[in-house]
């Protein structure tokens, strides 16, 4: 199973269960991801705990990916660097 790495500090870590409610989807698919090696977490009292910022990013970019346009993809770009919306050609 995937862990996070020992210099990522637990506090930027969010249950599977909040995850779920916050991004979609349910708590077993982030375990199943995790187990899987697709995503990283780290296993904190009991309970998986997932990087909602990186997963969240990842997910942003996967449906960048079936878009079209410039404006889209430098969205996406923005978003998967971790910058907030930008206007671009007079859309966000």
């Amino acid at each position: 199973m995937s862990s996070t790495a020992p210099d990522t500090p637990a506090d930027h870590l969010t249950p599977v269960t909040d995850a779920a409610r916050i991004l979609g989807g349910s708590p077993a698919l982030y375990v199943a991801l995790l187990r899987g090696g697709i995503i990283e977490g780290s296993l904190i009292d009991g309970e998986w705990h997932v990087d909602t910022g990186t997963v969240g990013a990842a997910l942003a970019v996967r449906g960048c990916a079936r878009s079209e346009g410039a404006i889209t993809r430098a969205t996406c770009d923005d978003a998967a660097q971790g910058h907030p919306a930008r206007m671009v050609g007079g859309a966000a």
